[in-house]
């Protein structure tokens, strides 16, 4: 099988772990959690419309029995997974919430084995169970101070069995003769519509006037690397390789994350942190490795 459907989910991965590089800005400028992600939406959204409507505007037709593919895509996928995430790392440590979120290929490969029928191999629970332990090193929840609360717990749980739903849903989508560019253009132009009412307008107005062409290419650059390209990335990938595999190679993210930390931030790495970057390198290296 092509390698290239392989990197793409890996390469999704680190796009998502560089979310915090845009939304620690975005915050640092009064944007709310509903704001942060309207904007990355909304420009997804137009940016996907106008590309389509330049290369096949037949992309943009949708039958009746996908409806709920896309609606499973954005709604139960993309909108619940941030919303969740977001109430997990406000009420639990931002590294637990992070782990909670990496369970996700746990939940798809379960998921995928009675929706598709797809074969649980002793290398995908071998890799799901290395790649689970990378991310609790790379997050620094052993040795530090963990503080549960049932709610934040339940909300971080949550976030990970909806972000494994994406590959499920738009596989089923696919399959159905959806391309991964009308999935992806639906599903941002619902979310952009759900988050409208809680969106604060005045807030992206003043950002905007403020610095225009700076503040543009910013917003721009948030919604193409967070927004448009991973989710691309994950249903391009969800039509060849099966939903399990998919999620599992995308649970680089916190991995990624902790690069742009040091990176961006001076955010030195400890020691089982970079031990857990090893874990799930050599994780991800045996997935893809040979054929499904």
């Amino acid at each position: 099988m092509n390698r290239l459907f392989y990197a793409l989910p890996i390469a999704a991965g680190i796009m998502f772990g560089s979310v915090g590089v845009f939304v620690r800005k975005l915050y640092a400028d009064d944007f709310s959690n509903a704001t942060v992600l309207f904007s990355r939406a909304v420009l997804a959204s137009v940016m996907l419309l106008i590309y389509i409507l330049i290369t096949k505007p037949a992309l943009l037709k949708l039958r009746k029995q996908n409806l709920p593919w896309v609606f499973g895509c954005a709604v139960c996928s993309m909108l619940v997974t941030n919303i969740c995430f977001n109430i997990s790392r406000t009420t639990l440590s931002l590294a637990f919430a992070a782990v909670l979120l990496s369970i996700a290929p746990v939940y798809s490969l379960i998921i995928s084995r009675f929706a598709f029928g797809s074969r649980i191999t002793r290398k995908q629970i071998v890799c799901v169970a290395m790649t689970i332990a990378g991310c609790i090193l790379v997050s620094g929840v052993i040795g530090s101070a963990v503080h549960l609360y049932a709610f934040g717990v339940f909300a971080g749980i949550i976030s990970g069995i909806s972000y494994g739903l994406f590959s499920i849903f738009s596989k089923k989508g696919i399959e159905g003769g959806l391309n991964p560019l009308t999935i992806t253009f639906y599903s941002m132009l619902i979310v952009s519509v759900v988050l409208a009412p809680f969106t604060d307008f005045p807030t992206i107005a003043g950002y905007i006037a403020a610095s225009p062409l700076h503040s543009m290419l910013f917003l721009i650059a948030h919604s193409l690397t967070v927004g448009v390209l991973p989710y691309l990335f994950l249903a391009m990938s969800s039509k060849h390789l099966n939903p399990g595999t998919v999620n599992i190679l995308a649970s680089c993210e916190p991995v990624a994350a902790m690069i742009f930390g040091v990176i961006f931030y001076n955010e030195v790495p400890t020691v089982l942190s970079l031990l857990g970057l090893i874990v799930t390198v050599v994780a991800l290296g045996i997935l893809c490795k040979g054929r499904e």
